[in-house]
């Protein structure tokens, strides 16, 4: 899976306000941050597709929605547009999977693995802005639906 790692800073671009970068062998590619409506999960362009341990992440996200921040400013960030759908992966022995969409794009998939339950997120032009609680829930859903599965090999 790679060395996963997230450590708090303070954002000069956002009025210094504090968020979690999250970083994959030293590279920053996502990170958590505060806005009006709650936490969000902000993922910046990247041109690989990143495979995430589902327990990791979500325990981000949840300590994030738990702790009490700070914002120097109140920004609203557009967060609308998430979707996901149950779908079969003809790539996987037509495993059951968890795709996730924004506007209709497929931006990632979630899916038991031998590595265990895995957040695959495909390469991105743009930069992304998810709900954490939204992203939560529909993690904490495919723990219960997916973990009794079983694994590719």
């Amino acid at each position: 899976m790679g060395d996963w790692a997230a450590d708090w800073a303070n954002d000069p671009y956002d009025d210094y306000n504090l968020t979690l970068e999250i970083s994959y062998n030293y590279d920053y590619l996502a990170a958590i941050k505060q806005n009006v409506n709650g936490p969000i999960l902000v993922w910046y362009p990247h041109k690989e597709m990143h495979i995430i341990p589902v327990d990791w992440l979500l325990k981000l996200l949840l300590d994030a929605s738990k702790e009490p921040v700070f914002l120097r400013e109140g920004k609203r960030i557009h967060v609308e547009g998430w979707n996901a759908e149950w779908t079969n992966d003809p790539d996987d022995d037509y495993n059951l999977v968890r795709e996730i969409l924004y506007n209709d794009l497929y931006v990632a998939v979630v899916k038991q693995t031998s590595n265990g339950l895995t957040l695959t997120w495909y390469p991105q032009t743009e930069m992304v802005t998810v709900p954490a609680e939204w992203l939560s829930n529909l993690l904490l859903k495919a723990q219960t639906e997916l973990t009794n599965l079983p694994s590719d090999s």
